[in-house]
């Protein structure tokens, strides 16, 4: 949206939205300002709202030694920002083969070396290859009983199904 001194906002594109609890490109609105055409309740996800940052892949960089098989194992940080991340590990003769994540965690990097906790192993270590940036449903806010004829007052990037009555609804920016 742009406007000019003294002058009202304008839009320079619009579309009518059909509310999805998808979040991808596909349903990404990209700040947009919402109108509502008919009377509801409208879930939405705020600009600037995102994931948890949790691991969602990951690579090997060190098989180790002395490792069994085992689920839940913890990792360690280096950069010391990310927390609990748990991964699922299988080992022949003490050295890791596959690793996949249990639990993403929180706060991770891209790139970060993670060390695979476990006693009596040494050297097994992962890199972060891909975290959550999109945000989830659950950061919803919903809007209750908005009026026929609004332009929603926040800026948006998700129009959520889930806890959404309205309709007609015009993202436009």
């Amino acid at each position: 949206m742009a406007s000019y001194t003294n002058e009202p906002f304008f839009a320079t594109e619009a579309k009518r939205i059909i509310a999805s609890d998808s979040i991808n490109t596909s349903t990404f609105l990209g700040a947009s300002a919402l109108y509502v055409g008919a009377t509801g309740n409208l879930s939405v996800i705020t600009t600037g709202t995102v994931g948890d940052k949790g691991v969602t892949m990951i690579s090997i960089s060190a098989n180790g030694s002395g490792y069994v098989t085992a689920v839940g194992l913890p990792v360690l940080s280096a950069s010391t920002l990310g927390s609990g991340m748990t991964v699922d590990i299988v080992a022949t003769a003490g050295v890791i083969d596959t690793v996949t994540v249990n639990s993403k965690g929180s706060s991770y990097k891209l790139a970060d070396t993670l060390t695979i906790e476990q006693g009596g192993a040494s050297g097994g270590a992962i890199q972060v290859e891909a975290i959550q940036s999109l945000p989830p449903i659950t950061k919803a806010v919903t809007f209750d009983a908005v009026p026929a004829g609004t332009m929603l007052p926040v800026i948006v990037d998700y129009v959520i199904s889930t806890g959404t009555t309205a309709s007609a609804i015009i993202a436009y920016k």
